[in-house]
């Protein structure tokens, strides 16, 4: 490492207004970190690592893209304990670049801060409510990267155990976090509320479900109707995700004399066989049987049908097989429906023309005229003879 004197000497470079001064200090420093690989971190480590961190947020994008990469490296350098120690110096330094608008910085950050997560672990980075105080930011891009951060880090944590409260984590991180993330499951920036959405999933399983349904308790209504359908689709995702439950194990029957373990049978064995159907027959058969000499039994005499019983049953299937033929009477019926609207029609059709044959006879004749037209029609279609009555026509 360096000695006290070339130490001093960097730092006044690494605290220049010159961007020059501060590149060249920056590289002594890598170059130290390139020749080892691991190094020692106390309390002489304190301040140089805060001087050095301050530059990931430099003006100059560049000088700060390559304070981001010696976050990094220092990061594997150091030893697990040193990295808790030193953490605090280091975490709020870096967390502000993810709002940067260049996205190879933003990169370079979440790679930093990953660095340092995965080599002292994730519940230090909680100390003192940083990560919750970034997210109050009014920065979507900062949002967006931090919650994506977080969805990773969160995916193997356990978070609502006695084993996390006692390793450091304060019991309100876990309810302030929810609340955060709701706010920003409406942000108006797409990416940062598209990200706060998936995160929901990783939350339910990380912090539990009623740490969740505490934290949207304590929003207002309006927000509640939009957060609470997210919440039971993301409830939803985490109970399907979930590895299915192994089947019980079979019970088991020890037998009482017979010795050793016997299965507890199954529903095939234990539903019993239909009887055989047996012929009903009008007369018995007689049972009784001689015994012959030997102590041999003779074969069992099958029963058979007498000649009534059989006949019967054949004359039942052969009327069983015979369907008889139902006669469609609707032909008929529509045929004699058509015949008496024939002959209504006729009459009507009469009647309408001596109707009109009248008025006609009114109109040209007169009423004397018409009666004498009406007579010699009655004498033509029904041959009624007016002479005799003493009528002329």
């Amino acid at each position: 490492m360096l000695s006290c004197e070339k130490l001093g000497e960097v730092l006044t470079l690494l605290t220049s207004k010159n961007w020059k001064e501060r590149k060249e200090g920056l590289e002594k420093i890598d170059e130290v970190l390139k020749a080892n690989p691991f190094i020692t971190g106390g309390p002489d480590m304190q301040e140089p690592l805060s001087v050095i961190a301050k530059l990931c947020t430099d003006v100059n994008k560049i000088l700060g893209k390559t304070t981001l990469g010696l976050m990094e490296a220092f990061a594997k350098a150091l030893s697990k304990a040193d990295s808790k120690k030193l953490l605090k110096y280091v975490e709020p330094h870096i967390l502000p670049c993810f709002g940067d608008s260049k996205p190879q910085f933003r990169e370079a950050a979440v790679s930093a801060l990953s660095a340092w997560e995965s080599k002292c672990g994730f519940i230090p980075m909680t100390e003192n409510d940083v990560l919750t105080e970034a997210l109050k930011a009014e920065n979507p891009n900062l949002r967006a990267e931090l919650i994506g951060w977080l969805t990773a880090a969160l995916a193997n944590q356990k978070l609502n155990t006695k084993a996390a409260i006692n390793a450091g984590l304060s019991p309100d991180f876990g309810p302030t976090l929810a609340t955060m993330v709701y706010g920003i499951c409406e942000d108006r920036n797409p990416e940062a509320r598209q990200r706060a959405q998936k995160i929901l999933p990783v939350l339910i399983r990380s912090l539990g479900l009623d740490t969740m349904q505490k934290a949207l308790k304590k929003l207002k209504i309006t927000n509640q109707d939009v957060i609470g359908p997210l919440l039971e689709k993301a409830k939803e995702q985490v109970a399907a995700e979930e590895p299915a439950a192994p089947p019980p194990a079979q019970k088991t029957i020890r037998g009482g004399g017979g010795g050793g373990v016997k299965k507890a049978p199954t529903q095939e064995e234990e539903t019993p066989e239909p009887p055989a159907a047996t012929p009903d027959f009008d007369e018995e058969v007689s049972t009784a049987t001689v015994k012959p000499a030997g102590g041999k039994k003779p074969p069992a005499k099958r029963p058979t049908m007498t000649s009534k019983r059989s006949a019967a049953l054949e004359q039942a299937e052969e009327a069983a097989s015979v369907v008889p033929l139902q006669i469609n009477n609707l032909r008929e019926a529509r045929m004699q429906d058509e015949k008496k609207r024939k002959v209504c029609f006729r009459h009507i059709s009469f009647v309408v023309s001596i109707v009109t044959l009248h008025f006609m006879s009114i109109w040209f004749l007169g009423v004397g005229g018409a009666l004498r037209a009406d007579r010699n029609v009655l004498f033509l279609m029904f041959g009624v003879n007016y002479h005799n009555a003493g009528y002329t026509l």
